[in-house]
């Protein structure tokens, strides 16, 4: 159980169900001045049904590693049936310095 709390060791939080899996594709190098491309992707491996939400952020990072600026943020649902994946969303940004 990865919650934090002060009263963890109370066991007082029902373990979460880790039966819906998320893969999200994005490009390894993307040059100065390409779109940006990602996709994510859920899937329901239980045999009930799933009400999935996922929020995606775009934040330009520096060659320094410091957060320069909160560029978009997208947010998606699906309902999956048993077994079943669908794409929950799909980003293309293109961003100029």
């Amino acid at each position: 159980m990865n919650r934090i709390s002060t009263k963890a060791h109370l066991q007082i939080y029902e373990p979460a169900v880790r039966d819906v899996t998320l893969k999200l594709d994005v490009a390894d190098e993307v040059q100065i001045g390409e779109a940006v491309k990602a996709t994510g992707t859920v899937k329901n491996e239980s045999s009930e049904y799933r009400t999935v939400t996922a929020h995606l952020t775009a934040i330009l990072i520096r060659y320094t590693r410091q957060a320069a600026k909160h560029v978009k943020e997208e947010k998606g649902t699906v309902f999956l049936g048993p077994d079943e994946g669908d794409e929950i969303y799909r980003l293309q940004l293109k961003y100029f310095c």
